[in-house]
């Protein structure tokens, strides 16, 4: 990633251009070839676009557009705070703006992909930053701006984007079952697909911890998202080159993904056809759900993505048969919350789980979408409440170490490290959790990217 794509201001600028290409009268408007989308077709045909195709384009962005100008459609809740001198750091969105409206994401794609891939041989398109210099959000920038971008072709990677997301692809309505041992060892991670080099470094931190773990039985799970859009060109760049399992260890470790929101707005192609499609993935059987078991546990992975912030009806049925009348305590596993204290955001989770969580049957449910890592109070019926949404996007520390947590709060470290443009922001840890079976019992410990664990280093939580 490159600054400049995450920068509100700068991806607003191009928006206009791209509306304006779009604006124009079909006979005057340069044609560019469509992006190349590889292996993706619907209903047995390669991906083309027609006029039609631009035309709805240029009314999403129209809508987007007046939804952007009328709220920020990047990271909620995580405004910065004064420091002891008074000064503020500069608003998320001017450094690290994840926007969760589809076609902004698109557009962001988009420019990227157009710098990366388009841009003719020779010319420079981006930067490291000069060695030493050390930034929390991304380190590579554009020489240029977005002087060289061309909107035709920008807009035609968002029209296709935008044809994609409305046709997705098919959801595979068998889940996948994998049975685990009763001793066992799975990393967690949440919204972990930015490819920043933060995120490579958790990447790096979880292989280690894996190799130092030996021949004792492991998985990793992901709660889904890549950034920014799901593009297979992003799966590739972004997750697969930088996942924790390398490929010669892949039939003894197993791999598993969620679908998320992003992962979606290019039509779930990059998720279902290249990441699940990958060797280490092969357990999951292309399959957006799965049920982990041993004796007494079973993992339900959800895809609460396919169906934005809800679930296909077939999975809250096989939730039901999955936890009636079982002996083992149940975990779920999902990319969205089932409740908040920081978004604004409506919460469909509980209310399309309402009679399973009524019952009591969810023991623990650990989930992501929003960047941070939080302990819950007891909500829901669920005992064991866990966000692990802190893996690989950038986001303020917006409370002071002895700020009071909001209930239901139980534990959100409050720790920071510094840099950025001022170098007085104060940015969160990205992070993983780590869960050891011990038959019943189930230690966690949540890990950050300065080598610790929380809330206790030594003896972590016992989840049982």
């Amino acid at each position: 990633m490159f600054e400049q794509a995450l920068q509100r201001a700068a991806v607003l600028q191009q928006l206009q251009r791209v509306k304006n290409e779009l604006a124009r009268p079909s006979d005057s408007r340069r044609r560019v070839a469509a992006p190349q989308v590889p292996s993706v077709t619907i209903d047995g045909q390669p991906i083309t676009l027609t006029d039609y195709d631009l035309r709805i384009a240029a009314q999403e962005l129209e809508k987007a557009d007046k939804k952007e100008n009328a709220q920020s459609s990047g990271q909620q809740g995580f405004e910065p705070a004064a420091n002891r001198r008074g000064e503020m750091a500069p608003p998320l969105d001017n450094l690290a703006f994840f926007s969760r409206e589809p076609a902004i994401g698109l557009l962001q794609s988009a420019l990227e992909q157009y710098h990366l891939d388009e841009k003719p041989e020779g010319t420079a398109t981006s930067v490291r930053r000069t060695a030493g210099e050390w930034e929390p959000v991304t380190e590579r920038r554009l020489l240029n701006e977005f002087s060289e971008t061309d909107p035709g072709w920008v807009a035609s990677a968002v029209a296709m984007g935008l044809k994609l997301f409305r046709k997705p692809h098919p959801f595979k309505e068998q889940p996948a079952e994998f049975e685990i041992g009763n001793k066992a060892r799975i990393f967690v991670v949440g919204d972990w697909g930015s490819g920043i080099e933060r995120a490579q470094g958790i990447g790096r931190m979880m292989s280690e911890m894996i190799e130092k773990g030996g021949a004792q039985e492991q998985h990793v799970i992901h709660l889904g998202d890549v950034y920014y859009s799901g593009w297979g060109w992003e799966v590739d760049r972004r997750f697969l080159r930088y996942w924790p399992v390398q490929k010669e260890r892949s039939d003894s470790i197993s791999s598993w993904s969620l679908n998320g929101n992003h992962d979606m707005y290019s039509g779930g192609y990059g998720y279902f056809d290249r990441l699940l499609a990958d060797p280490r993935f092969q357990r999951q059987q292309s399959a957006s759900y799965f049920r982990l078991f041993n004796d007494n546990w079973q993992l339900l992975g959800l895809d609460t993505a396919y169906q934005d912030n809800t679930l296909e009806k077939l999975q809250t049925d096989w939730i039901r048969q999955q936890t009636v009348g079982s002996k083992c305590k149940t975990m779920l596993l999902s990319h969205h919350q089932p409740f908040t204290v920081y978004e604004k955001d409506s919460i469909k989770m509980d209310a399309t789980l309402k009679n399973v969580l009524h019952e009591g049957g969810i023991r623990a449910w650990l989930f992501g979408h929003e960047h941070r890592c939080i302990l819950y109070n007891e909500s829901l019926k669920i005992k064991y409440p866990r966000l692990i949404g802190h893996g690989g996007v950038p986001v303020y520390m917006s409370h002071r170490k002895n700020d009071p947590f909001d209930p239901p709060v139980a534990y959100e470290y409050r720790g920071f490290i510094e840099g950025g443009p001022l170098g007085i922001e104060h940015w969160a840890p990205f992070g993983f959790a780590v869960l050891d079976f011990d038959n019943a019992k189930i230690g966690a410990r949540y890990f950050y990217e300065d080598g610790f664990a929380h809330p206790d280093p030594e003896n972590g939580e016992v989840i049982e």
